[in-house]
């Protein structure tokens, strides 16, 4: 499986918009945890609806990003 990570403009407006430094860190190391190891099943990888070629990952049991 190959893995490309990228962090769009987008991606950086929404970390600023969570306002908790927790749910920042969260996401960062979300990120990070999927890149070193994208099969980590706590990260329930899984396909965005009508976006082919778009994953997203699990943050915690409120967030997502894709």
């Amino acid at each position: 499986m190959t893995v490309e990570v990228s962090t769009p403009k987008s991606f950086i407006r929404y970390l600023k918009r969570l306002k908790s430094p927790q749910r920042q860190n969260a996401s960062i190391e979300a990120v990070a945890r999927f890149m070193k190891s994208p099969r980590d099943p706590k990260l329930n990888f899984e396909r965005v609806v009508g976006r082919p070629g778009y994953f997203s990952i699990r943050v915690d049991y409120e967030s997502r990003f894709g």
